[in-house]
C-alpha cells in the first residue's frame, strides 16, 4: 500500500553536508544515492523529511543513510556522497495509506474479456463482466474492479480476449501494460478516457488568438492547444498556462520547441494527465520586464502587470469563449526566467495560480520569491514541480557550469519547511547532464505535467 514516511536523522553532520536516505522506492532514489532525497535541518543535530511513497515500504531492507555535499561544485555532479558517519541515527515512522481501486471499462467487440494486472507481487487475472454496449452497437462494454492493493507503485494491466487476443499499449513503456493514474478508466481502441468515450471524435488542435494588454503596451499572441474531442464532448477543462509560448508548439521556436502539444496528447491518451486546455503565451518583447519580479537587478517595472494580465484578462476570456474551468485555480509552467515568473504569480495571486512548474529556475538577484517564501504566512501552491539540469550549455564541460541546481534544491527545502510533502505536494528532479536548453525541457516537461495535472 502507499505510505507516508517521516524520516528523522539525529547526530552530528559535517559542515556543508546534509544527510540523505536512500531506498529501493523510486521516491527514495531507487537505490541510487545521487537520486536520494536529502533531509532538512530542523534543530541542532536533527534533520527531518516527510515523503509519500507510491508503493509498499519495508524499513528493514529498504533504506540506508549517507551524507551529501551541498557545495555547488559537488552537488550538481552527484559528487561527495559519503557513508553515514558514526553516531548518525535514522528513525523511520511509516503510515500506510489507502490505495484507490480502479474501475476499468473496456469497449470491444470481443465475446469475452479478462484483465491481467501486473503488480509487485506478480500477476493477477480478474474476470470482466458485460455491462451494456459501447459507443457503436457492435461493441460491448466490459467492466472490472481492480482492487486498490494491486494499483500501487509501478503497476499495469493488459486486457485479454478470446484465443490469443491481447490488448496492450504501444509506444510507451513496452511490456509494462497500460499504466493509468486515474480511478475511473475507460479504454477503447488503445486510448484511455476518464468517462465513456464519445462516438464522434475530434483530434487535438492548435488555435491562435491575440489578446491586448494596454498596461504592458503589447498585444500578446496566445496558442491554445485544445484537447481531443473538444467541441464534441460537454463540460469544461482546466487550464495550463505556459510561459514562452513561442517555443512550446512542436516544430516552432528555439531548437524545435518543447513539443507540448504532442506530449500532452500522448499523456492524456495513456491516462497519465487530465485533459486540459494548454495556453502558450508568447513572451513580451521586453522579456525581463514581464518575467522578473520588481526589485531584481535586471527587471524593469511591469512584472506584476503580466501576472495580472494572465489572471484578470486572459483566464476570464478562456472561461467565456473556450469552456475553461478557472474556478479552482490554474496551473502555470515556465522555464528559466519564465519559471521565476510562474512562481511569483503563484505566490502573489494564489487564488488564480494554484499549481506551478519551474523548469531550470534561473538566478534572481536578490531572490524575492525565496524571500517571500521565508515569511511564515506565505501562501503556498497546492502542488509544485521543480527541476534543473547540471550544466548551463550543452557544449560546456560539466565541471565548469551549472543550471542553478543548488538554488532549485533550496526552493524544494523552502516548500518542505512550510509543511508540504515530497512526492505528494512537491516534486524535485535533478537531471544529471541536462543543459539550460529547450531540448532538455522537452524531455522533462512530461513528468511536470503528470505531477501537476493528473487525472481525477
Amino acid at each position: 500500500m502507499p505510505a507516508l514516511l517521516d524520516l528523522i536523522v539525529r547526530g552530528r553532520v559535517r559542515e556543508g553536508f546534509a544527510p540523505f536516505v536512500c531506498g529501493v522506492a523510486p521516491e527514495l532514489g531507487a537505490g541510487l544515492p545521487q537520486d536520494a532525497p536529502t533531509l532538512i535541518r530542523s534543530a541542532a543535530d536533527q534533520w527531518l523529511l516527510r515523503v509519500r511513497l507510491s508503493a509498499n515500504f519495508d524499513s528493514a531492507t529498504a533504506v540506508r543513510t549517507g551524507i551529501r555535499s551541498l557545495a555547488w561544485e559537488d552537488f550538481r555532479l552527484g559528487a561527495q556522497l559519503l557513508p553515514a558517519p558514526p553516531g548518525l541515527r535514522l528513525e523511520v515512522h511509516a503510515k500506510s495509506l489507502t490505495a484507490r481501486p480502479v474501475t476499468l471499462h473496456y469497449y470491444s467487440p470481443w465475446r469475452r474479456a479478462q484483465v491481467r494486472v501486473r503488480h509487485a507481487g506478480g500477476e493477477t487475472e480478474l474476470p470482466m463482466t458485460k455491462d451494456g454496449s459501447g459507443p457503436v452497437p457492435e461493441e460491448a462494454c466490459w467492466i472490472a474492479e481492480i482492487p486498490g492493493e494491486l494499483c500501487v507503485g509501478d503497476w499495469g494491466f493488459v486486457v485479454e480476449g478470446p484465443g490469443a487476443m491481447r490488448d496492450e499499449p504501444t509506444g510507451i513503456s513496452p511490456g509494462a501494460g497500460y499504466q493509468p493514474r486515474g480511478a475511473s478508466v475507460h479504454l477503447r481502441a488503445g486510448e484511455i478516457f476518464t468517462a465513456p468515450p464519445p462516438r464522434q471524435r475530434r483530434d487535438p488542435r492548435v488555435v491562435s488568438l491575440t489578446v491586448p494588454s494596454p498596461e504592458l503596451a503589447h498585444e500578446f499572441v496566445v496558442h491554445l492547444v485544445l484537447p481531443r474531442d473538444f467541441g464534441v464532448r460537454n463540460g469544461s477543462y482546466p487550464v495550463v498556462l505556459l510561459n514562452d509560448g513561442q517555443n512550446q508548439i512542436s516544430g516552432r521556436g528555439l531548437r524545435g520547441g518543447w513539443h507540448i502539444d504532442t506530449t500532452a496528447a500522448s499523456l492524456t491518451k495513456h491516462g497519465r494527465m487530465r485533459e486540459s486546455i494548454l495556453a502558450a503565451v508568447e513572451m513580451h518583447p521586453d522579456r525581463n520586464r514581464a518575467y522578473l519580479p520588481p526589485g531584481d537587478l535586471g527587471a524593469g517595472p511591469g512584472q506584476a502587470d503580466f501576472s495580472e494580465f494572465l489572471a484578470d484578462r486572459l483566464l476570464p476570456l478562456l472561461r467565456d469563449r473556450h469552456r475553461a474551468d478557472i474556478g479552482m485555480g490554474t496551473t502555470i509552467v515556465g522555464a528559466s526566467n519564465g519559471a521565476i515568473h510562474g512562481l511569483y504569480a503563484a505566490l502573489h495571486r494564489p487564488g488564480s495560480f494554484t499549481r506551478v512548474g519551474c523548469l531550470s529556475y534561473a538566478l534572481l538577484q536578490p531572490d524575492v520569491n525565496r524571500a517571500f517564501l521565508a515569511q511564515p504566512d506565505s501562501p503556498l501552491p497546492e502542488r509544485v514541480y521543480l527541476d534543473s539540469g547540471t550544466r548551463w550549455a550543452p557544449e560546456g564541460r560539466a565541471q565548469d557550469s551549472d543550471d542553478n541546481s543548488l538554488i532549485t534544491h533550496s526552493l524544494r527545502d523552502d516548500f518542505l519547511t512550510h509543511g508540504l510533502v515530497l512526492e505528494q505536494d512537491v516534486r524535485h528532479v535533478l537531471a544529471y547532464g541536462d543543459a539550460h536548453i529547450e531540448i532538455a525541457w522537452r524531455r522533462r516537461v512530461a513528468g511536470c505535467l503528470e505531477f501537476l495535472v493528473p487525472p481525477e
